[in-house]
């Protein structure tokens, strides 16, 4: 048998009602931010594991909503360049599903051409 650990669970249901927990663990490459969908609706399962939804040292995930209304995922990257990363996400219903990273709200200020090296030759 298998054995997960879960990290940082959160509850949620989706916009057809399916019960949807989002949840951290381990994986071969890294920590990674997963789902798994409750069959039953009901917080005692069964549970069925729908996979990751971010890889590459991810973890803690919180969905919430923008301004705007958009369906948002924020993580922490604990271990390398931790601070928060945002996802834009869909609720398609029976899971949720990332739409695109949203690197330009992550706080970074844009690199501007004069700030950037110039390009070797050779390179």
């Amino acid at each position: 048998m298998t054995a997960f650990v879960t990290d940082g669970p959160q509850l949620h249901r989706t916009r057809k009602g399916q019960l949807i927990m989002l949840w951290s663990t381990w994986a071969a490459d890294g920590y990674v931010q997963a789902q798994a969908r409750s069959t039953s609706g009901e917080i005692d399962g069964p549970w069925i594991q729908l996979g990751a939804l971010v890889r590459r040292d991810s973890g803690h995930g919180m969905l919430f909503r923008a301004f705007d209304g958009q369906l948002m995922m924020v993580v922490h990257r604990p271990f390398k360049d931790a601070r928060g990363k945002l996802y834009e996400m869909r609720d398609a219903g029976h899971r949720f599903e990332v739409v695109r990273q949203r690197t330009d709200l992550d706080g970074d200020p844009p690199v501007a051409a004069a700030a950037r090296p110039p390009k070797s030759a050779g390179l």
